[in-house]
């Protein structure tokens, strides 16, 4: 249980500071916001890829399913930020 836990820490905090990743080496405006929303496409599909590749579930459904609920998730993050940051 203690190996799982700390291989799933580990894994939300690589993939969950990828989209973060444009904001700390660049200045933040539009450009750096569309690098960030591709580097977050690209960190669910390898989440999805990664899925697949562990459960051995139809490719399809692994990064389709990782990329849908991701998204929502990153969208619902992305509003509350803007409202409660103005």
């Amino acid at each position: 249980a203690l190996l799982n836990g700390l291989s799933t820490f580990l894994a939300f905090v690589a993939f969950g500071s990828i989209p973060l990743a444009p904001y700390f080496l660049l200045p933040p405006d539009d450009r750096t916001f569309l690098l960030s929303v591709a580097a977050t496409a690209l960190a669910l599909t390898s989440l999805g890829l990664l899925r697949w590749s562990a459960t051995g579930e139809r490719l399809f459904r692994s990064v389709g399913e990782t990329i849908l609920v991701g998204s929502i998730c990153a969208m619902v993050a992305f509003v509350v930020g803007w409202i409660v940051g103005g």
